[in-house]
C-alpha cells in the first residue's frame, strides 16, 4: 500500500488566517456528496488545505485512526480502496495547495486544484 507525509487540514476561504488543524478524508462511504470529512470530529468541509504531517501514514492506518473516533464504515474493503485512491493522488500536490474533492461514479476520489499556494501570515514578533 502507498505511504504519503502529507494530509489535507481543515480550510475555510472566508477565514483563510485560522484552521481547525483536523486532518481531512474523502467520504468513506457511498454518499455522493462533494467534500472531506474530518478524521477527528467527522465534520465536513469543502475545501482542504495540504499540510506536512512529519510521518508516513498508509490507508490502513488512516482507516484506523478514523474509526477510532467515528463509526466504522459498512465496507472495509471500499473503504481502503477509496483511501488508497486518495493518498495516490494527493502525491500531485504540494504542501499549502489548497483541495476539493469530488467523487467518480465509482465513488472514488478526485482531488482539484482550488488555489496554488496557501500563504499563512508570519507570527506576531516577540515585545
Amino acid at each position: 500500500m502507498p505511504a504519503i507525509r502529507k494530509l489535507p487540514v481543515a480550510y475555510n476561504p472566508k477565514k483563510p488566517k485560522t484552521g481547525r488543524g483536523e486532518f481531512l478524508l474523502p467520504h468513506l462511504s457511498g454518499t455522493g456528496e462533494s467534500g472531506f470529512v474530518s478524521i477527528k470530529s467527522g465534520r465536513r468541509s469543502e475545501f482542504g488545505a495540504v499540510s506536512f504531517i512529519g510521518m508516513d501514514v498508509t490507508p490502513e492506518m488512516l482507516l484506523e485512526r478514523f474509526c477510532e473516533r467515528q463509526p466504522a464504515p459498512a465496507d472495509r474493503a471500499e473503504a481502503l480502496r477509496r483511501l488508497s485512491a486518495f493518498v495516490e493522488s494527493l502525491h500531485a500536490f504540494k504542501i499549502g495547495n489548497v483541495l476539493a474533492v469530488s467523487y467518480t461514479p465509482d465513488s472514488l476520489p478526485v482531488l482539484r486544484l482550488e488555489s496554488e499556494f496557501t500563504r499563512f501570515p508570519d507570527p506576531a514578533p516577540l515585545p
